[in-house]
């Protein structure tokens, strides 16, 4: 059996783990720089210092699990120091083999609006197709992430912030804009929604309300691995949460700006908003990186939702990561 060491014990290392557990064979340990990791365990895997990992196992095959530059080179740098044998990060990707069905292909391309969601499109099914020749697209700034400068604001916006996670969209949201109506957070993590109230505390307005639960197609409660970071997931035998479709759960509230970034669910949230998308066409911004399916299903349903929507693909890290849909109505798209 192959022995593998995670190097970098965060969220995609974690969610690289689950993986070979679920195919038999799990991580012999992860290894990090991070001291204040050492001797601990995640995700009931032991976490030692890639020292100690490579005298523990010396013939183990080594994933570098940091994506974000440019600390993925430092840390290819390091590996290959230790002169260790390194297996490919993107081996590990399921999104990257994922590819639309030729009629999704061709329906999509002729929904994209811009030459840059076209060029984003067509990376994304190089890259997923596996040449070793191509170069991917440099990502966007991470920064501009939901914030994107081709649709309008709204003075009056209204913004339904579906994953809000410690409430670091909101805090983006409110250093660009100081001008809203409302502002609603759902994040059905426990150790999150506790940041976000804390957040939502300092940021002293009334305006802006948390809600403790997830988004999904119908009112409900399901089982959340609730970890306090991004590999969070309804699933799992972890605790009972609410789970609300927007449709229903805003009691009368019509969103202007609807943001999901909800770990899978993002096709269930549409749904339960269906009817908001169809009378009131609120900007919609819908992460497509959780299931490499999402890359096509997430604008297919948008449109089939709403027609009038006008499509835009953007990606703020490398790979399959980060990738947003947009989704503006044709009175907020800015003027080129």
């Amino acid at each position: 059996m192959i022995a593998y060491i995670l190097f970098g014990a965060g969220t995609i290392g974690r969610l690289i783990a689950r993986q070979l557990i679920a195919k038999g064979i799990p991580p012999v340990c992860f290894a990090d720089n991070d001291q204040s990791k050492w001797g601990k365990e995640v995700e009931r895997i032991l976490v030692l210092s890639p020292e100690d990992a490579l005298r523990e196992y010396p013939e183990a095959k080594w994933v570098a699990t940091i994506h974000r530059t440019p600390f993925r080179g430092e840390i290819l740098e390091q590996l290959g120091a230790m002169e260790v044998e390194q297996v490919s990060l993107y081996e590990f990707l399921p999104a990257r083999c994922d590819l639309p069905p030729d009629d999704a292909d061709e329906t999509i391309r002729g929904l994209l609006v811009d030459g840059e969601s076209l060029a984003e499109w067509k990376d994304q099914l190089a890259f997923r197709r596996g040449s070793t020749t191509h170069i991917q697209r440099p990502p966007r700034d991470i920064a501009n992430v939901y914030f994107e400068n081709f649709f309008t604001h709204d003075d009056n916006e209204v913004f339904i912030d579906c994953g809000a996670a410690t409430g670091d969209t909101i805090d983006e949201f409110l250093n660009r804009w100081d001008k809203f109506r409302i502002i609603i957070g759902y994040e059905p993590d426990k150790a999150n929604y506790a940041t976000l109230v804390t957040a939502v505390h300092r940021f002293n307005d009334s305006r802006i309300l948390p809600v403790f639960g997830a988004i999904g197609d119908h009112r409900t409660e399901m089982s959340f691995i609730a970890t306090g970071d991004q590999t969070a997931h309804l699933g799992g035998d972890g605790e009972k949460v609410p789970v609300f479709p927007l449709d229903s759960a805003l009691g009368g509230i019509i969103p202007t700006f609807l943001k999901m970034d909800i770990e899978g669910a993002e096709l269930e949230g549409l749904w339960g908003a269906r009817e908001t998308i169809r009378k009131h066409s609120p900007v919609l911004a819908i992460c497509a990186y959780h299931l490499g399916s999402h890359l096509w299903e997430v604008p297919l349903l948008i449109h089939a939702l709403n027609p009038t929507y006008r499509l835009y693909l953007r990606r703020y890290l490398e790979a399959t990561w980060e990738l947003v849909w947009y989704a503006v109505p044709p009175d907020r798209v800015v003027s080129r």
